[in-house]
């Protein structure tokens, strides 16, 4: 077994984090329907409450700020991937779909409220085909 560089390893964590918001942007709605609190505010969130007030600016904004760190941390994923081995190519083919998601959800930051963030398998598919033709992630 090959170890894995700290490079590789660190562009993994960038990309993982990445994918795990996009994730969480897609399962925000449900998991406040569930009562949790995936989108912290410093207060007790709750989509029924800022669906219908003005404190929903809030909601998005913060919505916004974690899809930007997100991309942020998706780019630099893309940079690091430049210099690392390739054996790690294949582990991260699952996060093709993931900067048109947060790209998504950095315009319409509402539609994390309205439980409209998803894709369709045709769009997975998609991009997975253009990330391997591209050899780009």
């Amino acid at each position: 077994m090959r170890s894995i560089s700290e490079n590789s390893l660190a562009c993994i964590r960038e990309y993982g984090f990445a994918y795990g918001v996009a994730n969480l942007f897609a399962a925000a709605a449900r998991l406040e329907q569930l009562g949790k609190m995936p989108i912290y505010l410093g207060k007790k969130s709750s989509l029924k409450i800022y669906s219908n007030s003005n404190s929903s600016i809030d909601y998005d904004g913060s919505v916004k700020h974690l899809a930007k760190l997100a991309l942020i941390s998706l780019f630099e994923a893309r940079r690091k991937l430049k210099e690392c081995n390739r054996d790690i190519v294949p582990i991260i083919y699952c996060v093709a779909t993931t900067g048109k998601t947060l790209s998504y959800v950095k315009r319409k930051p509402e539609m994390v409220r309205a439980n409209k963030v998803c894709y369709s398998l045709f769009s997975k598919r998609v991009s997975l085909l253009v990330a391997r033709v591209t050899k780009k992630l």
